[in-house]
């Protein structure tokens, strides 16, 4: 298995009807007959919207001097908080550092990725080493929530905590003010299963798949790829948005193994109380739309940081 670092540059985003037919594994006929798998299979356990995450992938390359840059974005958001009259309250562990080490697996011709697949490992660092046990998450993504809803990712061994969430992004990475903070959006649904392990699994399809049942129904168990990111996340503040809502919003770097910083994004997450697709709430679009206006010159590409590490691992095996 082969291991690559991402080095920040303008990548295109596939288009979402042509992306699968360019792949020898993602073909119509197998991508259909793998949904139909699916929705077959999964008729009675369609899962219910728990959560929404609204994200702002932002230049990677204004964070080469990371704490100065952290601190200056920061204050944009408190800037956009006090301007619309929104109360931030101090978090107990202020700027403190959470670290993880970030893997995501595809085989080299993109089988995952055409099939709508995000396999991905986690493993927590305390005081700069590597914690045992390791978390691995399958997720299926799809614009369209019914569809991802019936997916059965439900990992084959202990409790079921499958959960449907919706991540919220931009459609353009930036527009002239205020028209960017009212720019549409656009929703990728997600239905993701975790599982822990205190070993690592085999670079093989095969050894994901006995974690991950659906991974078998693919067809194929060819060896995997892998892009690793060093994580930290900070999360000064939390942001009071109504009487009702407080979130914790987050400040994300993913640094190559020589410490360049990769992929940087802001995002707050909060469980949805109307679980209806694309039911946002009146204040969270205010301020993201007013922060995403004021990010103007932060902004990076409006695409999830998943899709990126996809493109990374096709682009250095296709090499």
């Amino acid at each position: 298995m082969q291991s690559f670092s991402y080095p920040h540059r303008s990548l295109a985003l596939p288009h979402p009807h042509t992306a699968n037919a360019s792949r020898s594994f993602g073909a119509p006929l197998v991508m259909l007959a793998v949904l139909a798998t699916l929705a077959l299979s999964c008729a009675t356990s369609s899962t219910p919207l728990s959560s929404r995450e609204f994200k702002l992938l932002l230049n990677a390359e204004r964070f080469a001097q990371p704490d100065e840059a952290l601190h200056a974005y920061w204050s944009l958001v408190e800037a956009v908080a006090l301007e619309r009259g929104l109360v931030l309250k101090p978090s107990y562990q202020g700027w403190k550092e959470k670290q993880r080490q970030v893997t995501f697996f595809d085989s080299s011709d993109g089988l995952l990725r055409s099939h709508k697949l995000v396999l991905r490992q986690r493993i927590k660092r305390k005081g700069g080493a590597l914690q045992d046990k390791v978390e691995l998450t399958l997720k299926y993504r799809d614009e369209d929530p019914s569809r991802a809803a019936l997916a059965q990712t439900r990992a084959a061994h202990g409790p079921d905590d499958t959960l449907m969430e919706e991540d919220v992004l931009p459609i353009a990475e930036s527009l002239p003010c205020p028209a960017n903070a009212d720019a549409p959006l656009r929703s990728l649904y997600s239905k993701r299963s975790k599982t822990e392990l205190l070993t690592v699994p085999a670079p093989e399809l095969g050894a994901f798949a006995t974690l991950f049942p659906l991974l078998g129904e693919l067809g194929a168990s060819p060896p995997l790829e892998s892009v690793v990111y060093e994580e930290s996340t900070y999360s000064p503040a939390d942001l009071v948005l109504s009487p009702t809502l407080r979130v914790e919003p987050t400040l994300t770097l993913w640094r190559a193994p020589d410490g360049a910083i990769s992929v940087a994004e802001f995002s707050f997450s909060y469980l949805a109380k109307d679980a209806t697709p694309g039911a946002f709430e009146p204040e969270v679009l205010a301020f993201f739309g007013a922060l995403r206006c004021a990010s103007a010159d932060w902004l990076g590409e409006a695409r999830s940081k998943s899709s990126i590490s996809q493109d990374v691992i096709q682009e250095h095996t296709s090499e």
